[in-house]
């Protein structure tokens, strides 16, 4: 499910957006966080995040073409600037949390 087209693009989205409003990395998380579970992320949940897009943008750098390949899928189509691996990471790091309980359900 979380593989599927449209929660990949739904990823993407959120990725761009917080590019294109932030210029630091954390504050890029923070902002996925937010727009995805509703509230701030704590420090040691940002601290998750950073590490996981870290190994995602190590990932994206060392495999040509995986950052494009995730980007292409769905409609919304290829980002016009030069920060492929970067959206990409953010990516997968939305994708995962779309399986975060503060995703799935509000307690």
């Amino acid at each position: 499910l979380l593989n599927d087209p449209q929660y990949v693009e739904a990823a993407h989205g959120v990725a761009r957006r917080a590019v294109e409003q932030q210029n630091e990395t954390a504050r890029r998380l923070q902002l996925i966080f937010k727009s995805i579970c509703g509230r701030q992320a704590t420090d040691e949940q940002l601290e998750l995040l950073l590490a996981l897009y870290e190994q995602q943008l190590a990932i994206f750098k060392e495999t040509e073409g995986s950052a494009r390949a995730l980007l292409e899928i769905g409609d919304i189509g290829l980002p016009e600037d030069t920060q492929l691996n970067q959206i990409a990471a953010l990516t997968a790091v939305a994708q995962g949390l779309f399986s975060f309980d503060g995703f799935v359900m509000k307690r």
